[in-house]
């Protein structure tokens, strides 16, 4: 007689959801939003600067009612900042809390007549935002428990002001902004834990000084090892100014549970020289960044006189053609048109693609769908032999490109290694990153299967 044999329903691996917020800035704010409107940038969640609103009033509208969720970052550290008070932070509604000078730690003290709370909580209304950033300012080391501690009045305070206001509803995130090599500290994270255990907020937003898109392999490490230690605050993370690569790289090792980025740009924090005084602008140089391409692959941007002088290489069209089809966006030369339009579409494809990976598989698949072709190819790139006389017209110094090339494999191949011995190992760390639980109106209708 034979046996019967059982099947078991078989369960398919979780899939936690992550977050990704794209932030609109503070001086491309109106065209990234209009990539939006122009159906490039798909991404569910935007972040918006409180020194931007007023011009962007439209646009919040629009999202809205396209479902996207909207996020209010209050610039209270900018504020609160030298170098940065008298910059575009100064259009923030509250800005003249203090009389024009720096909104310093009693304007965030309950009573205080420029009642800060009460503006932040009737904006929040008047724009209809879903979520704010409580206001959170720069720990320096030498000060940092001091501002821990008004911060963390700070988030309670703007909890009752927003009930206050009739917004209940109205969701908090809580901002902390530290150098990341504080969050190395035992200690340090031990009493920023134990400061927000209580308070009324969603996400935790971390924002590390000193860190971004383009770290190198050992500071990478040591954050992912050290993120993993707050999520026994039972909160979300979100990796606030970082995307790319390395911001994928933290979600993809679920130390992580989202970030929050620009479109080519937001995507590294220095608060370093902030408490000293701004720069001025030398009239005879022009003003602005150099209009740069951000490639995806190989997780590097460069200017365009030095992607056109690496083009002149043979093979190079091949190289550093866009990873994504995007119509009208085929060839290098239509990505110099308008890069901008291809960074948005890549920066939510490469999204998409780790998010829509069970948890279990991620570090395994980040490392081997991202990380080593991103290696072969700078492997390639880096032996490119540029035309001399295109990068002597481009005004590029070849030997220093080709440099930069050849550091840059030898990072990302220094990632790709560490990435790999630390997913291993992920489980002896601690527990994987919380997902965020609060919906986008336009993700719950794709789960009820409608329209927004």
């Amino acid at each position: 007689m034979s046996a019967d044999i059982v099947q078991f329903p078989q369960k398919s691996p979780p899939v936690e959801p992550l977050a990704q917020f794209v932030r609109l800035g503070e001086v491309s704010h109106k065209r990234t939003a209009s990539l939006f409107a122009e159906g490039h940038l798909a991404a569910k969640r935007v972040v918006v600067d409180a020194s931007r609103l007023r011009y962007l009033r439209s646009e919040i509208k629009q999202f809205k009612e396209a479902g996207r969720e909207i996020v209010l970052d209050t610039k209270a550290a900018e504020l609160a900042a030298l170098s940065k008070f008298g910059g575009s932070a100064k259009d923030a509604p509250w800005s003249q809390v203090a009389g024009g000078q720096l909104v310093t730690a009693p304007c965030f003290l309950r009573g205080h007549p420029g009642d800060i709370f009460g503006q932040i909580a009737r904006c929040a209304v008047e724009y209809d935002v879903d979520a704010v950033l409580s206001p959170g300012h720069f720990l320096h080391p030498e000060n940092g428990l001091n501002w821990l501690d008004i911060d963390r009045g700070s988030c309670s305070e703007l909890r009752r002001a927003l009930d206050h206001e009739g917004a209940k509803h109205n969701a908090i995130d809580y901002l902390l902004i530290l150098p990341h090599l504080m969050l190395n500290d035992p200690e340090m994270r031990l009493k920023i834990m134990q400061a927000l255990s209580d308070l009324p907020f969603d996400n935790l937003w971390i924002r590390a000084s000193g860190f971004g898109n383009d770290s190198a392999a050992q500071p990478l490490v040591a954050l992912i090892s050290s993120l993993v230690q707050f999520h026994n605050l039972g909160k979300p993370i979100i990796n606030d100014y970082l995307g790319g690569l390395v911001g994928e790289a933290v979600m993809a090792l679920g130390a992580s549970s989202g970030f929050a980025h620009g479109i080519a740009e937001c995507e590294r924090f220095d608060a370093r020289p902030w408490d000293k005084p701004a720069k001025k602008r030398d009239p005879d140089k022009p003003g602005g960044r150099a209009a740069r391409i951000n490639l995806s692959l190989i997780n590097k941007s460069l200017t365009l006189n030095e992607y056109e002088t690496l083009l002149s290489a043979k093979s190079a069209k091949r190289l550093l053609s866009p990873s994504v089809a995007l119509p009208g966006v085929r060839t290098p030369s239509d990505v110099t048109n308008d890069p901008k339009i291809l960074a948005s579409k890549e920066a939510v494809t490469n999204f998409e693609a780790l998010a829509n990976v069970p948890n279990l598989h991620r570090p395994k698949d980040f490392v081997e769908r991202r990380v080593e072709p991103a290696v072969e190819r700078m492997q390639q790139i880096k032996n490119l032999i540029p035309n001399p006389e295109i990068a002597k017209s481009n005004d590029v110094d070849v030997d220093k490109l080709m440099k930069r090339m050849g550091d840059h494999h030898k990072q990302l191949s220094r990632q790709s290694n560490s990435l790999t011995e630390l997913s291993e190992r992920m489980v002896e760390l601690g527990p994987v990153a919380r997902p965020v639980q609060r919906l986008s109106r336009l993700e719950e209708h794709e789960i009820r299967g409608q329209r927004p």
